[in-house]
């Protein structure tokens, strides 16, 4: 645990005791309050409770609010992770029935994935984004009815499941991505008779991919829907973040970092509808890189649309083949 959420944590104790405490005297000093001793005339008074939460009422409610805001941005750093990844397996029987397409496993099973091959001397390999598994995206690419699949149909493809997703072992997380990435960058080193190897993703892809570009040698990368990095990115989505409380966001991906030391040509789709991730956030990231990237702005599509687009992946083919 970090210090700010472990101070939270103290804090919020602190509070609960406080409450109780201030609760416990409220109660006891209204029950033995006592009965008057002689029968003078009685003075109407206001009652001790009602007294005494008006004497504390300001540094009670300051102390309310204190309690809820800490409350809120502990609640946030323990639930993040459920906000942030979706782990899923869908279409993994659809994926296994398509033609070409062998089911693989890297690390001895630890992670789970898929290859297309074609014949290709050209190697595409896609990070999906969020809410998508290695087998939904290989059925967007390979599935002969889907309309994306006729521009990638001279593309071998490899698509591996992050952590937690589809049948790769582990949680989801940013090391655990990173090391996944690694495990990919093993693995294809090691595919041979290939001309050209293309690195693709969307969305939290991103930041996996820039990652992976930033340690090994790729001919082209492409980023669809990219953000800066994470924390830029959840301030943006959930915006209660600011200053030091920024370091309770615990998945970083600094895109914008690992930018820096990438050399390959470097194309950034967006749209001007996706309201998930700003497109002043991925300006921002083609701004990180020493060569300015190719940077395309679409539009009509949300975010959820990108990855399963035509009009994309024909912009993307026309990048891969300059």
């Amino acid at each position: 645990m970090g210090v700010l959420p472990a101070v939270a944590v103290v804090l919020t104790l602190t509070l609960l005791i406080e409450v109780s405490v201030a609760v416990v005297y409220v109660v006891l000093r209204y029950i033995t309050g006592g009965k008057k001793k002689d029968k003078k005339p009685s003075v109407k008074k206001t009652p001790r409770f009602v007294a005494f939460v008006k004497k504390h009422l300001a540094g009670t409610i300051i102390s309310a609010v204190v309690f809820l805001v800490i409350l809120l941005y502990t609640v946030l750093f323990f639930i993040q992770d459920l906000l942030i990844f979706h782990p899923n397996n869908y279409f993994a029987e659809a994926a296994s029935r398509l033609e070409n397409v062998t089911k693989i496993s890297l690390l001895d099973g630890e992670y789970s994935g898929f290859l297309r091959k074609s014949g290709s001397k050209d190697l595409m390999v896609f990070y999906c984004g969020n809410a998508e598994s290695a087998a939904s995206a290989i059925c967007i690419f390979c599935d002969p009815e889907d309309p994306v699949a006729e521009v990638l149909a001279d593309y071998d493809i490899l698509v591996v499941d992050y952590p937690g997703y589809g049948e790769s072992s582990g949680k989801p997380g940013e090391k655990a991505f990173y090391e996944m990435a690694d495990a990919v960058i093993d693995y294809t080193g090691g595919l041979s008779g290939y001309e050209h190897k293309y690195l693709v993703a969307y969305s939290i892809g991103t930041g996996v991919a820039t990652y992976t570009a930033s340690r090994s040698d790729w001919d082209k990368l492409v980023l669809i829907a990219p953000y800066n990095n994470f924390t830029d990115e959840c301030c943006s989505v959930f915006p209660v973040f600011f200053g030091p409380l920024k370091g309770l966001i615990k998945h970083r991906f600094p895109s914008d970092e690992y930018a820096k030391s990438i050399s390959e040509p470097t194309c950034i789709i967006v749209s001007t509808d996706d309201t998930l991730i700003n497109n002043k956030l991925s300006e921002k990231l083609k701004e990180a890189f020493p060569t300015t990237p190719k940077y395309i702005q679409l539009a009509g599509l949300t975010h959820g649309e990108m990855c399963s687009s035509k009009k994309v992946f024909e912009q993307i083919v026309r990048f891969l083949e300059e």
